[in-house]
């Protein structure tokens, strides 16, 4: 029986499950030294491996726009990692999605808000048309200084009274 020894990483983002797994394709593949060893796009898997270990990276989504996403690292022959190296190894593909997924999420949020379909304070998805945040009561648009009328989020002008917005 062989000894293996094994780290993993859950992380659960806002994102699609897709952009998910182009966003790990892309940086395992840049990663210096590493060989990809699995790409597999239908069942949203990708592995490399590098200096023994396997690396690898599974995407669940969990619906329309959030995925989970299972990264681990094996290193056959250990049991034990008494300077973190594994540890070190694996970072090196889950810190820079997470930084990548964050810039992602931030610009999918901000897209939402000016759509108007979440609110911007709670962030919390809308109703069609909301002119108002149904959880926090929060204006959705942009509100007339002239009238004070809560225009639709893309508006340059007052739908009542003409003024710019």
């Amino acid at each position: 029986m062989s000894t293996m020894l094994t780290k993993t990483c859950n992380l659960h983002v806002r994102l699609a499950a897709t952009t998910c797994y182009n966003l790990v394709r892309q940086i395992g593949n840049d990663l210096p030294g590493w060989v990809v060893d699995i790409d597999n796009a239908n069942s949203y898997t990708a592995s490399w491996t590098h200096r023994g270990c396997f690396i690898s990276a599974s995407v669940v989504s969990i619906n329309n726009d959030e995925s989970s996403i299972n990264f681990a690292i094996r290193s056959p022959g250990q049991i034990f990692d008494p300077f973190g190296q594994l540890d070190k190894m694996l970072d090196q593909i889950v810190q820079p999605f997470q930084s990548q997924a964050s810039r992602l999420q931030e610009v999918e949020r901000q897209k939402q808000i000016q759509q108007g379909t979440m609110c911007p304070k709670c962030n919390k998805p809308l109703p069609s048309g909301a002119r108002f945040c149904p959880f926090d009561g929060t204006p959705i648009g942009h509100e007339c200084p002239k009238c004070k009328h809560v225009n639709i989020p893309t508006a340059d002008f007052c739908a009542d009274c003409g003024a710019k917005l």
